[in-house]
C-alpha cells in the first residue's frame, strides 16, 4: 500500500509468477446442467469437462501435476506455468462466483460451484515428483 500526498491509499498489486519451486493455482468448477461440469485453472489455462465435480477436479489436478512434472524435466517450458485462460473463460472465472453470491441471497437460483487453490509443492495432491 502506498500513501499519496493527499492521504489516499493505493494498493499496488503485483501478480506472482509461478515457477517450478513456488506458485499458486486457482481452480473453479461450475455445474452447467444435469451431470455436466466444467473446470477452469486460471493460471495454466486448463479447461476440463466431466459428469461430476469430483471427476473434473481429478482431471484438473492430474493435468496440473503432469505439467509440473514436464516442466521439472524440461525447465525451458517453465513459462507454461503462467499461460492463463482465454479472455472469455477468464471473464467467466471472475464473474461466476459473484453471480453465485448474489443468487444465494435471493434463494431463487442455486449455483453449483467449487473454488479451490493449490500451492507448489502441494502435500494434498502429492509432491513426490518434485
Amino acid at each position: 500500500m502506498v500513501l499519496t500526498p493527499l492521504g489516499f491509499s493505493i494498493i499496488i498489486s503485483v501478480q506472482m509468477r509461478n515457477t517450478i519451486q513456488k506458485g499458486k493455482f486457482q481452480f473453479l468448477i461450475i455445474g452447467i446442467g444435469e451431470e455436466r461440469y466444467i473446470g477452469l485453472c486460471k493460471e495454466l489455462g486448463f479447461i476440463e469437462e466431466g459428469k461430476t465435480m469430483e471427476e473434473v477436479e481429478k482431471h484438473l489436478v492430474n493435468s496440473t501435476l503432469l505439467l509440473l512434472k514436464t516442466v521439472k524435466e524440461n525447465p525451458e517450458f517453465e513459462e507454461s506455468l503462467n499461460l492463463g485462460l482465454p479472455f472469455r473463460y477468464r471473464l467467466l472465472f471472475h464473474t461466476i462466483p459473484l453471480v453465485a453470491l448474489i443468487a444465494s441471497f435471493s434463494n431463487k437460483l442455486s449455483a453449483n460451484i467449487r473454488f479451490f487453490t493449490s500451492d507448489i509443492p502441494s502435500p494434498r495432491y502429492g509432491e513426490a515428483f518434485l
